[in-house]
């Protein structure tokens, strides 16, 4: 059964201008859909009422290679401290399949810096992407966070190394953007 379909043997009553009616399900979907943007994994919930956790990253991982071997990287995370954060650095590193560490051939550095440099309120989220990361290299399967650095509005920076970011990523696996996890 899709949405539609679901919606469409549902109404809600109302009480308009001192009147019942019934709201077409097109309003239901529509309010339905609006929640949804806002909505966040129990993860999510979870992470924002401890105040142990400052961000909680719900995914990240490589892009696929494109034509000319570099391979980018993406992360999804909320700002679940009660501060405004200023920035974040991720520092991120990739893998082969084989488990090695990966270095790019133009910057051969096996951790990367990912910086964010944007505003984001308490309770916000972004998903930024940083293409090329890893310069003419295809052979790249995975990454994974290997720690982060925030700043908040108030000048406050906080250093989030490995073994403290276990609690504050969903999976902690070397990702890709395809859905492929490597547990080495």
């Amino acid at each position: 059964m899709n949405i539609p379909e679901l919606l469409d043997g549902i109404a809600i009553k109302a009480k308009l201008n001192k009147q019942s009616r019934w709201l077409p399900s097109s309003l239901l979907l529509s309010v339905f859909l609006m929640a949804g943007c806002t909505m966040q994994s129990q993860f999510e919930v979870e992470a924002q009422s401890n105040p142990d956790v400052p961000i909680a990253i719900t995914n990240y991982g490589t892009t696929l290679p494109d034509s000319k071997g570099n391979v980018g990287f993406r992360v999804y995370f909320r700002n679940t401290s009660p501060l405004d954060v200023t920035s974040v650095r991720f520092n991120v590193q990739a893998y082969e399949l084989s488990g090695r560490e990966q270095v790019g051939i133009s910057a051969p550095k096996v951790e990367k810096h990912l910086q964010f440099n944007q505003p984001l309120p308490s309770g916000q989220g972004a998903h930024p992407l940083w293409r090329g990361v890893w310069q003419g290299n295809d052979n790249i399967a995975c990454g994974r966070v290997s720690s982060v650095d925030v700043t908040y509005s108030d000048g406050v920076k906080v250093h989030i190394p490995q073994d403290a970011l276990s609690k504050m990523i969903y999976n902690n696996n070397c990702l890709n953007l395809e859905g492929d996890e490597y547990a080495f």
